[in-house]
């Protein structure tokens, strides 16, 4: 179960406009840890809107209980 929330919530964190260009990377700066259903969002993007982007792509995938935003900013 796990697996599958963490293959949505890299799916729709990675096709959402504003962070599409982080995919592109060899690694990808936003990881994702899901734990028997709750995801933590790790890593570093440019700015707060991409911090919050994130948290709102992972907020909807289906099956998943909670977000925990730890992404950090660059500057």
């Amino acid at each position: 179960m796990d697996d599958r929330i963490r293959v949505a919530a890299y799916r729709a964190i990675y096709s959402r406009p504003g962070l599409d260009r982080y995919v592109l990377q060899a690694v990808p700066p936003i990881h994702i840890v899901v734990k028997s259903g709750h995801i933590t969002l790790m890593g570093r993007v440019g700015n707060e809107m991409e911090k919050n982007l994130a948290r709102i792509a992972a907020r909807g995938v289906f099956g998943s209980f909670s977000v925990t935003n730890d992404l950090r900013t660059e500057g």
